[in-house]
């Protein structure tokens, strides 16, 4: 086995000022591979206190796909039938409805995003994305998943923010597409199995067999 320490030094400095969480991780493998194999000590555990959240309590579906609590403190959860915000004392629950054309695109929710502006982006199993202003509460559908409009025709999976504020939704497909506000749409890259945005808004994108770093947020930059 290789020690982790040593493979510390392959990931370059830029790499891990840009991710945190993996400069973490990789300091973990280290303090574990000190660790002597025959080391048989029991592992020290702490108990903590659980809360169930259930339908009971307001969830209007037991499939929860994503969570995410926005910078005013709500909680939302994606389900399987509806998006529920919670402020602590009860569920407010967002469900598409077909007169309201300002109501969310669908009720199966996959993914979840706030951008620095506030703005939550909804993204679902049919491929639509929607973006809830919560100033007006309205949803802007900003893709759609059927065939005469550009869009995204598998579940999204995963966003991204890019430095001058467009969002990038990566697709169960592994299609990209980056979206403007103004409506403008962009499909950015294809065969992707995860992505993200470095503070120096390089865009970092995984395939099955590569890491490839596009350093300009327009997608033309040196790769």
């Amino acid at each position: 086995m290789i020690p982790a320490a040593a493979l510390m030094a392959k990931f370059p400095e830029e790499a891990m000022r840009a991710f945190p969480l993996l400069n973490g991780i990789l300091a973990l493998l280290t303090g574990l591979s000190a660790v002597p194999s025959t080391a048989q000590e029991a592992a020290r555990t702490t108990a903590l206190p659980v809360e169930w959240i259930t339908v009971d309590d307001g969830l209007p579906q037991g499939m929860v796909r994503a969570i995410l609590q926005d910078r005013t403190g709500y909680l939302w959860f994606a389900t399987k039938d509806g998006l529920a915000r919670s402020d602590g004392y009860g569920y407010t629950v967002f469900r598409h409805d077909a007169r309201d054309s300002t109501s969310i695109c669908a009720n199966h929710i996959s993914a979840l995003y706030e951008d620095r502006a506030g703005d939550l982006w909804i993204g679902t199993d049919a491929g639509a994305v929607d973006r809830y202003d919560p100033r007006t509460g309205a949803f802007v559908h900003m893709l759609r998943s059927d065939a005469t409009t550009p869009g995204i025709s598998r579940a999204v999976r995963q966003f991204a923010e890019e430095r001058i504020g467009n969002v990038l939704a990566l697709s169960a497909d592994g299609i990209v597409t980056r979206m403007v506000k103004d409506g403008a749409i962009l499909r950015v890259a294809e065969r992707i199995t995860a992505m993200a945005v470095a503070p120096n808004g390089a865009l970092w994108t995984l395939t099955s067999d590569a890491l490839e770093i596009t350093t300009l947020a327009d997608g033309s930059g040196a790769r």
